[in-house]
């Protein structure tokens, strides 16, 4: 039997009675990657995929002197006869390259793989219900799988952009919603600045009306003092005036009846010199 590394791709041979009944654990020379290898007897009914030149065989039996063996594991598929697939169930695919056997996956996971360039169309395939392995280009649901793959790729890439093209737009209008929310409050908050400053030029214009006011008052209040004092003091210099005039009167009215009783005294005194005068006449 041959075998190949599913990470370096090396190729060896392994006898057949080595593996007959069991299953063994083979590590690459190569790489060191771990190989399971178990009997090709119990899979008759599964062929074997397409082979390539052999390595020495030497190389191979140093491989099993540090192989471990493991219990039997029978791969899907085996022991069973070869049966056509039911149209309603999904067949289990099986793909290989020089000797490889990997699987099993669906015909859409091999449709994915062979678009990822994981499979070649040198890789030969098999299903139930085909007699011998084929090349890859030869099965024709296989082509189809790729484009219905491809197509439904296509499909799923328009939808994502139609979603990534109306998450754009959601987030466009989302964007601009934001921003003229920003400029609804730029607006406002200019709005609440003009009228705080109204609001302030017009406190200040209050503010410098009633100080002008008090200024007003306090100074009409001066003015009418100053008025009420040089009316007080004209009625008291009028008072004095006509006090010092009432003085003058009374003092003139007083000399007046002085001089007058002056006047009647010396009258009297002339007259009772001149009675007796004529008193001491007539007694002479």
């Amino acid at each position: 039997m041959r075998i190949s590394c599913k990470k370096c791709n090396a190729q060896y041979t392994v006898p057949d009675e080595k593996i007959r009944g069991k299953a063994i654990q083979i590590r690459c020379k190569k790489c060191g990657a771990l190989m399971v290898v178990s009997n090709t007897a119990a899979r008759a009914e599964r062929p074997k995929a397409p082979q390539t030149e052999p390595e020495l065989e030497s190389a191979i039996r140093d491989l099993y002197e540090d192989s471990q063996e493991l219990s039997q594991q029978p791969s899907p598929g085996r022991g069973r006869p070869v049966r056509e697939v039911p149209a309603d169930e999904e067949p289990e695919w099986y793909y290989g390259l020089d000797g490889s056997e990997l699987g099993p996956v669906t015909c859409e996971q091999l449709a994915s793989m062979v678009l990822a360039g994981e499979v070649s169309e040198d890789h030969f395939v098999w299903r139930e219900g085909l007699t011998d392995w084929l090349p890859l280009e030869d099965v024709p649901e296989l082509d189809r799988a790729r484009r219905e793959l491809v197509t439904k790729r296509r499909r799923q890439a328009e939808q994502q952009r139609r979603q990534a093209k109306q998450q754009h737009l959601r987030v466009e209008e989302k964007r601009k919603a934001e921003e003229g929310r920003k400029a609804a409050e730029r607006l406002k908050a200019a709005e609440r600045r003009k009228a705080g400053e109204r609001r302030k030029s017009e406190e200040k214009r209050k503010a410098e009306e009633l100080r002008k006011a008090e200024e007003k008052r306090k100074a009409d209040e001066q003015r009418k003092a100053g008025d009420q004092r040089k009316a007080d003091e004209l009625r008291r210099a009028d008072e004095l005036r006509k006090a010092e005039a009432q003085r003058k009167a009374e003092e003139k009215r007083k000399a007046d009846e002085q001089r007058k009783a002056d006047e009647s005294r010396k009258a009297d005194e002339l007259l009772k010199a001149e009675a007796q005068r004529k008193a001491d006449e007539q007694r002479k």
